[in-house]
């Protein structure tokens, strides 16, 4: 994160300008609310050098992945792949290859769902700036399972099976996002998917049951930005 900071300062006065932000004391970050991808295209290639243990991104998501990984310097040199499949969700993250090997060894993998019947958005349908939240939500879940041995990954896999400690986790998780200079692309997307979106109240409803509202993301962005 520090890096992108350090080239946003030394970007032109126009990039700065149209880098809609606000500044925030959380980690002593910058916390956009929305990301400018014209800046973020500039710097791609740099980014994918960085990041060069990122696999198999596919080229839909390529710019909102690299995005919002920049804001994880902790995940440089972790291995982490993308891949389409239909499943019930919108994204998830999961330990994929190398369960044996030390956390910062293994290959972690996030999912994006291309079923075309989903009862609620696909990633494929989100505007740039959202597919940043979400996909920032997913890669804090990738840094929770880099900080865990075999032991206590197998446990919170367990532990998941419960709606009381999945809600507790992904409220930690939302917050992990925040943290890390994503908030307002998180609140994009939880704001769109359920105010704006052709998602089935089924859907919104079980949704509302394991994750922070948007009324709840807000709040915590702007408690952890003063």
């Amino acid at each position: 994160m520090n890096t992108i900071i350090s080239l946003h300062r030394k970007s032109s006065p126009f990039i700065c300008i149209i880098f809609c932000c606000i500044i925030g004391k959380a980690q002593d970050t910058l916390i956009p609310l929305y990301c400018d991808s014209t800046y973020y295209v500039a710097i791609l290639d740099s980014l994918k050098k960085t990041y060069s243990n990122c696999k198999n991104i596919p080229e839909d998501f390529e710019l909102a992945f690299y995005t919002a990984v920049s804001h994880y310097p902790e995940l440089t040199g972790v291995h982490i792949e993308m891949k389409l499949k239909p499943f019930n969700f919108c994204m998830a993250a999961r330990p994929a290859k190398k369960m044996l090997a030390k956390p910062q060894k293994r290959v972690y993998r996030i999912y994006a769902n291309n079923k075309k019947d989903f009862i609620g958005v696909l990633p494929s349908a989100l505007k740039y700036n959202q597919k940043v939240g979400v996909i920032g939500h997913e890669l804090a879940h990738v840094l929770d399972y880099t900080q865990k041995n075999l032991c206590r990954l197998t446990g919170t896999g367990i532990s998941y099976m419960f709606v009381s400690y999945r809600r507790k986790l992904e409220a930690v998780t939302d917050l992990e996002t925040i943290r890390h200079g994503l908030g307002w692309q998180l609140y994009d997307y939880n704001d769109f998917l359920l105010n704006h979106s052709n998602a089935s109240d089924t859907y919104k409803k079980k949704k509302i049951k394991v994750y922070l509202n948007e009324k709840e993301i807000k709040e915590l962005i702007i408690k952890n930005s003063r």
